[in-house]
């Protein structure tokens, strides 16, 4: 497993207002992603940016969905900054128990 961290930067053109289409159109670019295995997205509204926490099954998987097609669609459709940040290590803590976890380690 890997996680990608996506940080996306709003250009001025999109009003605060808009944000959430923006948002609803970069999730759905998600669906039927071959090994994605589970997604999450953060607002920061004040800072105009949101960002996708994603897990893959691999990181081939990820790196294919991150080509440089995908990246010039959000540009050409969207006109986003984007930062990716891949991790290679998951930690799971479970409070309740009072354990840490290591989830996967990818060579």
């Amino acid at each position: 497993m890997i996680t990608v961290f996506v940080h996306f930067k709003l250009p001025d053109a999109i009003a605060t207002e808009q944000m959430p289409m923006a948002i609803a159109g970069i999730a759905s670019s998600f669906q039927n992603a071959f090994g994605l295995m589970d997604k999450s997205f953060l607002v920061v509204a004040k800072k105009r940016s949101f960002a996708a926490v994603l897990l893959w099954s691999s990181r081939e998987n990820a790196e294919y969905f991150f080509s440089a097609p995908w990246k010039a669609r959000m540009i050409e459709d969207y006109q986003f900054e984007l930062y990716l940040t891949y991790f290679d290590q998951s930690f799971l803590l479970i409070d309740e128990f009072d354990s840490l976890d290591i989830l996967d380690i990818e060579d």
